[in-house]
């Protein structure tokens, strides 16, 4: 999952606004739930990489880059 977590985070509200787009904007209840939903989702899927950079940190080197080993 670490390959492809940096484009996950980048989409993910992107796919929150193109939902929103189906969304009829007097219904600003649900814009509000869709729109924390997404934000909330991109968060979770973030979190994974603290203890990542935290074990590799001090490593020469350390890049993170789509796609790396």
């Amino acid at each position: 999952m670490y390959n492809h977590i940096l484009s996950i985070i980048l989409f993910t509200p992107l796919v929150g606004a193109f939902v929103l787009l189906f969304v009829p904007k007097e219904n600003k209840d649900a814009v509000r739930w869709i729109a924390n939903i997404f934000a909330l989702a991109g968060f979770l899927v973030s979190l994974p990489l603290v203890p990542w950079f935290w074990d590799k940190r001090f490593e020469a080197g350390f890049k993170f880059i789509e796609g790396g080993t």
